[in-house]
């Protein structure tokens, strides 16, 4: 699998919220960077925080509009969007879409790292203080 294919399932995998083929598609050392530049490693913990991730915005999806690729590493740009569940209500006035990018690199068919860029101001908005 070329680093853009890699890249393109993995946004396929979150888009079915299918958290095996996420797990199948990144490395044992892969790292996850949010917007905020907060960073996690690891397998378990990636895997742990989708589903996570999952609850909180359980019709999340991605938009990719255009995709750029040299060697390993693949640049995605398009919008995210979601409805973010706040306590145990999924509220409708709770949806978001925002532009984002991602900065992928991919080894041997795996993502190895998947940084997001995005200002998630509405979404802090929906949430309120942490």
């Amino acid at each position: 699998m070329t680093p853009r294919e890699a890249a393109l399932a993995f946004i396929d995998a979150i888009n079915k919220h299918s958290i095996g083929a996420i797990s199948e598609l990144i490395s044992d050392d892969h790292v996850l960077v949010d917007s905020l530049g907060v960073s996690m490693e690891g397998r378990e913990a990636i895997r742990n925080a989708w589903i996570s991730y999952f609850y909180l915005v359980p019709d999340f999806s991605i938009q990719c509009d255009q995709v750029f690729d040299q060697d390993n590493l693949v640049a995605l740009f398009g919008t995210a969007q979601g409805t973010c569940r706040v306590g145990m209500k999924l509220d409708p006035a709770n949806h978001w879409t925002m532009p984002s990018a991602w900065l992928v690199s991919v080894h041997r068919g795996k993502v190895t790292r998947w940084q997001i860029y995005a200002d998630n101001e509405p979404v802090r908005k929906i949430l309120g203080p942490a």
